[in-house]
């Protein structure tokens, strides 16, 4: 089960964006929230992933996950940065208590990079 306890999380969005993605396909609804179909991106170390996800509520809400060797250094907990992508006040994570090889391999599918 997805542990749905929210906790602070603040991140460095410049060193964020200044990662080469690879694209990441949502499988299952993750935290209440219906993600499937939606495409993120993941950064080439596999730490981060940052996309735009329409909520129910229609607010464009910005998502970064954290895997690979941060994630690691929490025991497989994985934490989910959300907050408002036009207003930038709010900020939080929900910590998944799951295993962090098991999420990446049941919730998610490599999608093949688009080369321009």
């Amino acid at each position: 089960m997805i542990d749905r306890q929210i906790i602070t999380h603040m991140q460095n969005n410049r060193r964020l964006s200044e990662r080469i993605p690879t694209r990441l396909k949502v499988q299952h609804g993750i935290s209440g929230a219906n993600f499937t179909g939606h495409t993120l991106n993941i950064s080439s170390n596999g730490l981060a992933i940052q996309s735009p996800i329409i909520f129910p509520t229609n607010r464009r809400i910005c998502i970064d996950l954290y895997i690979g060797h941060e994630a690691t250094k929490l025991d497989g907990i994985v934490v989910w940065s959300i907050w408002d992508k036009n207003t930038f006040n709010s900020r939080m994570g929900i910590k998944l208590s799951q295993n962090i090889d098991k999420l990446i391999r049941t919730k998610f599918s490599i999608v093949p990079k688009l080369k321009k």
